[in-house]
């Protein structure tokens, strides 16, 4: 087995991992181990820890029909936040029990057989999330150089933000997601709203509703590792056939079909990819028309034939070889799962 720790922190790390996990219930057990872990008793344990500076989120978490899927012992709430202010949860209240939150990530790495590495979940606006959360990444870098490090943040937007301070937050935070995360997979408020409002006929989206298409998503790119399927992917995996240079790691997410297309029946592979690479259905706000492709990966689950996948991916690449750059050929990486 190759399991994966997740760490939540901050109040929206802890609501995208809620979403997340609620995600990997439904879709069935965990065979391979990679997320869930089996108690004693039969009952499948989360591999994550859960982390705020502040009690309420963590507390609706453990009263929920969720909060059975973790350890007590690797929740951890104290405090009463930081007021939206990085230095608080990088310097000083998150600096008090970061030795206390890292003793919870190492325990789950030592309950693990073969750990890949970790996966966490943050927002680079808030004050916990983007100071603890880089706090803890530095630290974690440090003690487990050879794992991979994998961060799934979400990023503010001008149009949707009430908090001064959020430019500032991010601003620190990126430098510490260049230096010590193996790649991060970027998000961002206002392509959630709109993608909820657009795909699922929502004029006011809650955070449920914005995390939908987020937690898909993620579920997307795990069932290759967590389902049985011809071409399997792992983190590492992704990482080597991502990134071109080692500090140029940062990752856009898009989600197909959408709801509305679902809906409407069967769908051609073609169809599928074409809308893929539509930037309306980027989950982080960007025009792929003002830049160029790098390298991308496609993610295919369900009823469908690999090789007319793959066909679909070789036509559009060949018919858009001008938004790729040509220095790397066969630039799209595939990866495919039944379930």
């Amino acid at each position: 087995m190759r399991e994966i720790i997740t760490l939540q922190v901050g109040q929206c790390g802890n609501r995208v991992g809620a979403s997340f996990w609620e995600q990997i219930a439904q879709e069935g057990p965990d065979e391979q181990g990679i997320y869930l872990s089996e108690s004693r008793g039969g009952q499948h344990i989360a591999r994550a820890v859960l982390c705020d500076l502040h009690t309420s989120g963590l507390d609706e978490i453990r009263s929920s029909q969720l909060g059975s899927m973790f350890r007590m012992d690797a929740l951890f709430a104290r405090g009463c936040g930081t007021g939206h202010n990085w230095a608080k949860g990088h310097y000083t209240e998150g600096a008090e029990v970061k030795d206390e939150i890292f003793d919870m990530i190492r325990l789950q790495f030592e309950a693990a057989d073969r750990p890949e590495g970790l996966q966490m979940f943050m927002g680079t606006g808030g004050g916990t999330g983007s100071g603890l959360g880089t706090l803890l990444i530095s630290y974690f870098r440090e003690n487990y150089p050879a794992n991979m490090l994998a961060s799934f943040s979400v990023f503010p937007s001008k149009s949707y933000s009430d908090i001064v301070v959020e430019p500032y937050n991010t601003t620190l935070t990126v430098h510490q997601l260049v230096e010590n995360t193996d790649f991060t997979v970027c998000f961002d408020n206002e392509a959630l709203i709109d993608h909820a409002k657009r795909n699922q006929g929502l004029m006011k989206p809650s955070f449920e509703d914005m995390n939908k298409p987020l937690v898909t998503s993620l579920s997307g790119i795990s069932s290759s590792m967590r389902f049985p399927g011809t071409l399997n992917t792992n983190l590492r995996k992704v990482s080597v056939n991502m990134i071109p240079f080692p500090r140029m790691h940062f990752f856009s997410m898009s989600l197909a079909p959408t709801v509305i297309e679902a809906k409407l029946g069967a769908i051609s592979p073609n169809d599928l990819v074409k809308t893929l690479f539509d930037s309306k259905n980027c989950l982080c706000s960007m025009n792929n028309k003002h830049g160029r492709y790098y390298t991308a990966a496609a993610f295919f689950r369900g009823n469908i034939s690999q090789y007319e996948a793959e066909i679909a991916v070789q036509q559009l690449q060949t018919r858009n070889s001008s938004y790729f750059v040509e220095w790397i050929p066969g630039s799209i990486a595939v990866s495919y799962s039944k379930q």
